[in-house]
Protein backbone atom coordinates (compact mmCIF):
# COMPACT_ATOMS: atom_id res chain seq x y z
CA UNK A 1 0.00 0.00 0.00
CA UNK A 2 2.85 2.40 0.55
CA UNK A 3 4.23 1.80 -2.94
CA UNK A 4 1.23 3.32 -4.83
CA UNK A 5 1.41 6.50 -2.71
CA UNK A 6 5.16 6.76 -3.08
CA UNK A 7 5.05 7.54 -6.84
CA UNK A 8 2.64 10.52 -6.62
CA UNK A 9 4.54 11.83 -3.60
CA UNK A 10 7.84 11.65 -5.51
CA UNK A 11 6.29 13.39 -8.52
CA UNK A 12 4.82 16.14 -6.33
CA UNK A 13 8.15 16.54 -4.52
CA UNK A 14 10.05 16.79 -7.80
CA UNK A 15 7.61 19.42 -9.09
CA UNK A 16 7.93 21.45 -5.90
CA UNK A 17 11.74 21.24 -5.95
CA UNK A 18 11.81 22.32 -9.61
CA UNK A 19 9.53 25.26 -8.86
CA UNK A 20 11.67 26.38 -5.92
CA UNK A 21 14.88 26.00 -7.92
CA UNK A 22 13.55 28.10 -10.81
CA UNK A 23 12.21 30.75 -8.43
CA UNK A 24 15.58 30.95 -6.70
CA UNK A 25 17.33 31.49 -10.05
CA UNK A 26 15.02 34.32 -11.19
CA UNK A 27 16.61 37.70 -10.41
CA UNK A 28 14.42 40.10 -8.47
CA UNK A 29 12.77 42.96 -10.34
CA UNK A 30 14.72 46.19 -10.34
CA UNK A 31 13.06 48.92 -8.29
CA UNK A 32 11.66 51.83 -10.29
CA UNK A 33 14.06 54.77 -10.72
CA UNK A 34 13.85 57.46 -8.06
CA UNK A 35 11.94 60.48 -9.28
CA UNK A 36 12.17 63.31 -6.78
CA UNK A 37 9.03 65.32 -6.21
CA UNK A 38 8.81 69.09 -6.13
CA UNK A 39 9.40 69.14 -2.37
CA UNK A 40 12.56 67.07 -2.75
CA UNK A 41 13.85 69.34 -5.50
CA UNK A 42 13.11 72.41 -3.40
CA UNK A 43 15.02 70.98 -0.45
CA UNK A 44 17.97 69.72 -2.51
CA UNK A 45 18.50 72.62 -4.88
CA UNK A 46 16.29 75.69 -4.59
CA UNK A 47 16.32 76.44 -0.85
CA UNK A 48 20.12 76.33 -0.50
CA UNK A 49 20.35 78.74 -3.43
CA UNK A 50 17.99 81.15 -1.68
CA UNK A 51 20.20 81.07 1.39
CA UNK A 52 23.35 81.67 -0.64
CA UNK A 53 21.68 84.51 -2.54
CA UNK A 54 20.62 86.15 0.74
CA UNK A 55 24.13 85.80 2.21
CA UNK A 56 25.67 87.26 -0.95
CA UNK A 57 23.28 90.22 -0.73
CA UNK A 58 24.07 90.76 2.95
CA UNK A 59 27.78 90.87 2.14
CA UNK A 60 27.11 93.05 -0.92
CA UNK A 61 28.92 90.52 -3.11
CA UNK A 62 26.97 91.32 -6.26
CA UNK A 63 29.04 89.12 -8.55
CA UNK A 64 28.35 86.08 -6.39
CA UNK A 65 24.70 87.11 -6.02
CA UNK A 66 24.35 87.26 -9.81
CA UNK A 67 25.95 83.82 -10.10
CA UNK A 68 23.60 82.34 -7.50
CA UNK A 69 20.60 83.94 -9.19
CA UNK A 70 21.62 82.30 -12.47
CA UNK A 71 22.00 78.95 -10.70
CA UNK A 72 18.63 79.48 -9.01
CA UNK A 73 17.03 80.11 -12.41
CA UNK A 74 18.44 76.82 -13.71
CA UNK A 75 17.27 74.92 -10.63
CA UNK A 76 13.86 76.54 -10.88
CA UNK A 77 13.46 75.47 -14.50
CA UNK A 78 14.45 71.90 -13.59
CA UNK A 79 12.08 71.84 -10.61
CA UNK A 80 8.97 73.18 -12.32
CA UNK A 81 9.48 71.84 -15.85
CA UNK A 82 7.49 68.66 -15.17
CA UNK A 83 4.56 70.69 -13.78
CA UNK A 84 4.39 73.83 -15.90
CA UNK A 85 1.77 76.28 -14.74
CA UNK A 86 0.97 79.99 -14.91
CA UNK A 87 3.05 80.89 -11.85
CA UNK A 88 6.22 80.40 -13.88
CA UNK A 89 5.58 83.67 -15.70
CA UNK A 90 5.35 85.52 -12.39
CA UNK A 91 8.49 83.84 -11.07
CA UNK A 92 10.36 84.61 -14.29
CA UNK A 93 9.41 88.30 -14.03
CA UNK A 94 10.47 88.42 -10.37
CA UNK A 95 13.85 86.89 -11.24
CA UNK A 96 14.23 89.43 -14.06
CA UNK A 97 13.53 92.25 -11.59
CA UNK A 98 16.21 90.94 -9.22
CA UNK A 99 18.63 90.50 -12.13
CA UNK A 100 17.99 94.11 -13.23
CA UNK A 101 18.57 95.33 -9.66
CA UNK A 102 21.83 93.35 -9.46
CA UNK A 103 22.95 94.93 -12.73
CA UNK A 104 22.37 98.36 -11.20
CA UNK A 105 24.45 97.39 -8.15
CA UNK A 106 27.52 96.14 -9.98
Amino acid sequence: MTTPLRVPALVAGAMLATTLFVAAQTPPEAPPPYRPGLGDLMTMTVQPRHIKLALAGREKNWVYAAYELHQLDEDHVAAVAPSEDRRNDRDHHQAADVRSWLGDQG
